[in-house]
């Protein structure tokens, strides 16, 4: 609790950032799927998973509110009506998957030295909570629009993993070459 206000700016500015580069690069192209069942490659997925892992579970009240500000201040395009809805149950999502992992005593956190062990808990905890927001997302997009489709889940799901990974791999190719030490 030291970092919370430090911790939650950087995990916002983070989650706008992902939004922003999905908006601007990855929706143009999608433009069809999305109308219909979801993006392949959600990079604000990203921006709620990864600084979950990062900073802990301080972070998801200014996690949350800057997806409320990204998408009904930011978001360009008209395709979803209760997209808050679908905001609380991808975070919940999140929270789901957290309490699990804290029941199973799973380690899932960057602060100690990053182990193979850690990172099979880290990827695990991706598709979790992937897994948890196309299932629980899908669910209730289908009966928003009153079609049971069960691709919508599917695309969720994967969308959230490629996403996520994609990032992942992206900071991690950053740190690698800046050399970035950790303290």
């Amino acid at each position: 609790m030291k970092f919370l206000f430090r911790d939650s700016i950087v995990a916002s500015l983070f989650y706008f950032t992902t939004f922003f580069f999905w908006v601007t690069f990855i929706v143009p192209l999608e433009q069809d799927f999305l109308q219909t069942s979801g993006s392949l490659l959600f990079l604000p997925a990203a921006g709620r998973i990864l600084p979950v892992l990062f900073f802990g579970i301080k972070t998801m009240p200014a996690l949350f509110l800057s997806s409320l500000i990204a998408w009904n201040f930011f978001w360009p395009y008209d395709l979803y009506e209760a997209r808050n809805i679908g905001l609380l149950i991808s975070f919940l999502a999140i929270l789901i998957a957290w309490g699990i992992f804290k029941f199973l005593d799973a380690e899932i956190s960057f602060d100690s030295k990053l182990k193979l062990s850690n990172w099979r808990h880290l990827v695990l905890f991706i598709l979790l909570c992937s897994l948890l927001n196309g299932l629980l997302d899908g669910a209730y997009y289908s009966t928003d629009v009153n079609i049971i489709n069960p691709f919508i889940s599917l695309r969720f799901f994967v969308g959230d993993v490629t996403g996520t990974i994609f990032i992942l791999v992206f900071c991690m190719l950053i740190v690698s070459a800046f050399d970035i030490k950790r303290n």
